[in-house]
């Protein structure tokens, strides 16, 4: 009898684990909202108002999680990419903020129990998480240990792939694995060329307008990189085209002015910004 009750509890249990795995449409809507939101802060002009708007839109988002059902994966997916959003513009205006480090971590650490406690589970978790949970730890490695950013940056790209293996078209997934190609050392399975075929095949898939942007942009900087500047000109202004006033892309465009990509100004920030300041 023990034995029937403890299958019949533990079936519960995977019942309700499962529920929170599986995205529903509506979830997956409200995940798709809120990279739609993403697109909209690239159109405010101000770091500052955009941390604002994310605190709002997550406000929002919590009142939404009871009301509408939203499982625990999800409500993860929402606010990592909020918290995502926000640490990237604070980081703009102060990229030394002592808020900076537990905004992060604390999602990866979020994120980690999340997976490890669903392990048994883990090929029912959606793309989305796999995904976004990739882009948390990529922006945690720098604040943690040596040997622990060692490992969890090749975590990142098993991440990513697990997305790609669940949705081979994938497109925003797509353009962060190519990223991790990008930046990757060789020797760790890095390739450039292998970045800029992830950034044309998320192009060439993007179906969403935050895809449209993403990818685009993505390519469009590659390009300049390579000096195919005609190339980088048309996928910057299908970037541009995905929502009308994106500061960020005109932003882009003038360090393109300057003969920088972003790839090159995100480590010498300080020297294109003077450039751009004279």
């Amino acid at each position: 009898m023990k034995s029937i009750k403890k299958l019949i509890f533990q079936l519960i249990l995977a019942f309700f684990s499962l529920f929170s795995l599986f995205c529903t449409s509506q979830e997956e809507n409200l995940i798709l909202e809120i990279f739609d939101f993403r697109l909209d802060l690239c159109c405010v002009d101000s770091s500052s108002k955009c941390v604002e708007l994310c605190d709002k839109k997550l406000e929002e988002c919590k009142s939404r999680f009871e009301s509408e059902n939203i499982g625990e994966g999800t409500r993860i997916i929402v606010e990592n990419i909020l918290a995502q959003e926000k640490y990237n513009n604070i980081y703009d205006d102060f990229p030394k903020s002592k808020e900076l480090k537990p905004l992060i971590t604390n999602r990866y650490t979020v994120t980690k129990d999340f997976l490890d406690s669903n392990k048994e589970l883990a090929s029912d978790i959606s793309k989305y998480f796999y995904v976004v949970a990739g882009d948390i730890l990529s922006s945690s490695l720098q604040f943690l240990s040596l040997s622990k950013a060692m490992n969890e940056g090749l975590q990142i790209k098993i991440y990513y792939e697990k997305a790609l293996e669940i949705d081979p078209e994938y497109s925003y997934c797509l353009a962060n694995y190519g990223q991790w190609l990008y930046h990757a050392p060789g020797f760790a399975g890095g390739s450039k060329k292998g970045a800029m075929d992830c950034f044309h095949k998320a192009s060439q898939n993007a179906k969403t307008p935050f895809e449209i942007y993403y990818s685009n942009f993505l390519v469009s900087q590659t390009e300049f990189e390579n000096k195919n500047y005609a190339e980088a000109s048309v996928a910057l202004e299908k970037s541009l085209s995905a929502r009308e006033g994106n500061v960020y892309m005109n932003f882009i465009k003038r360090i393109n002015e300057l003969g920088y990509s972003i790839f090159y100004y995100i480590p010498n920030r300080e020297k294109v910004d003077k450039l751009l300041a004279e």
